[in-house]
């Protein structure tokens, strides 16, 4: 369960009415403990913001300190500033598949984020005990409920921008909820640098990476499509930036077919949806959790996209769920109307007639002529002759 950083707060340390006990995870952007409330005698998992790019924990004061420059100074505020700005929002909320947040507070130069602690472990785990694998009805029982919690987290105006398979955490019960937020990671990378880009390779979709397009939901929704790639297939996705590229250089994508590396015992209905959701270009993919959580019940339509391997640059934009059978198509007009209707009676008359008289022939014969004579259409009016002005008279 513990696992070891360097710069991590030693065991005994404290923070306010906390004792840290353990190391839980890190990673490039904080480290995250075990810790028991001391008032209460309960565990908590604590998250400090400690972005190892720019800085570094002083060993004799325990306190957390920018590298000395303007520009890592700079990008630490910031993002220190958005992790309180995500850790007050995250608060509010009380959602079963959400991590929930106690409080938060500040001190060593940083801040933490106080959460509830659960026995369990991430779908990573899960799926390095499982051959890498999961079958439907598990991959179903751990997305569905994660949907319903994004759907709420975007309706707050918040993003998660970093779903992958180590920041969905099943308790001991199965139920799964949505960790370590990287909405606060992100907001540093956009602080000045394209250089620093605060994301996971793979599951961040296109445009995640430096002026590639507008966040949004559609974001969180690629990346669970990700995620659900990575259950069926056993493989880490391609990096969307890549599969961009190769289509801007009309090159095949170079992710593999979701159906070509999924066992037969999956349905074409969740391939299809793991394959609408990972859509290189935002405007192909659902919109809403909600969107791809219907469609993965069978409700609605998924939008007509192109195939992993396809080759086209742009495909014209269409709104989530439509397909070609949606638009509106050019109406036949009216004399082949008259013709169809004509062709239904001859063919009638004329099988009578065939079985009364062997006047068939005949009959298919003036259908012929009437079908195929060449339509009247009114030529346009002569234009009127132009009519000069007299020169004037000088």
């Amino acid at each position: 369960m513990s696992a070891y950083h360097k710069d991590g707060l030693k065991p005994g340390s404290t923070l306010a009415e906390y004792t840290v006990e353990a190391v839980l995870g890190h990673g490039g952007f904080g480290i995250t403990y075990l810790a028991r409330d001391t008032a209460l005698g309960a565990h908590v998992a604590i998250k400090e913001y400690l972005p190892q790019d720019v800085a570094a924990r002083d060993p004799r004061t325990g306190a957390v300190i920018p590298q000395l420059s303007r520009e890592a100074i700079r990008d630490y505020r910031w993002g220190l500033k958005n992790f309180l700005k995500e850790a007050r929002a995250l608060a509010r909320f009380k959602h079963p598949n959400i991590v929930r947040v106690l409080r938060f507070l500040e001190a060593n130069g940083t801040a933490y984020t106080v959460m509830e602690y659960e026995e369990g472990h991430t779908l990573a785990q899960h799926l390095k005990q499982s051959n890498q694998r999961i079958d439907e009805s598990s991959l179903l029982r751990i997305v569905m409920p994660i949907l319903n919690g994004l759907q709420a987290v975007h309706e707050a105006r918040l993003l998660h921008l970093d779903i992958k398979p180590e920041n969905i955490y099943l308790r001991k019960d199965g139920s799964p909820m949505l960790i370590d937020f990287g909405s606060a990671r992100h907001a540093m990378s956009g602080a000045g640098h394209a250089s620093r880009t605060a994301l996971t390779h793979g599951y961040a979709p296109v445009e995640q990476y430096p002026d590639k397009g507008e966040l949004g939901p559609w974001s969180d929704v690629y990346a669970i499509g990700a995620t659900m790639y990575r259950c069926v297939t056993g493989k880490h996705p391609d990096s969307a930036l890549d599969r961009y590229r190769a289509l801007l250089d009309y090159k095949i994508d170079p992710l593999r077919p979701v159906a070509k590396g999924a066992k037969a015992e999956y349905t074409p209905l969740l391939l299809e949806c793991v394959q609408w959701a990972m859509q290189v270009h935002a405007r192909d993919r659902p919109q809403t959790a909600r969107q791809l959580q219907d469609r993965l019940l069978g409700r609605g339509r998924a939008a007509s996209a192109p195939v992993f391997g396809a080759t086209t640059k742009d495909a014209p934009a269409r709104h989530p769920g439509e397909s070609n059978g949606d638009r509106e198509t050019p109406r036949p007009g009216g004399i082949s109307v008259v013709a169809m209707v004509l062709l239904s009676v001859a063919v009638l008359v004329g099988a009578a007639l065939w079985s009364v008289r062997g006047e068939l022939p005949a009959v298919w014969r003036a259908l012929g002529d009437l079908l195929t004579a060449p339509t009247e259409t009114k030529a346009p009016p002569p234009a009127p002759p132009k009519v000069r002005s007299p020169p004037k008279k000088t």
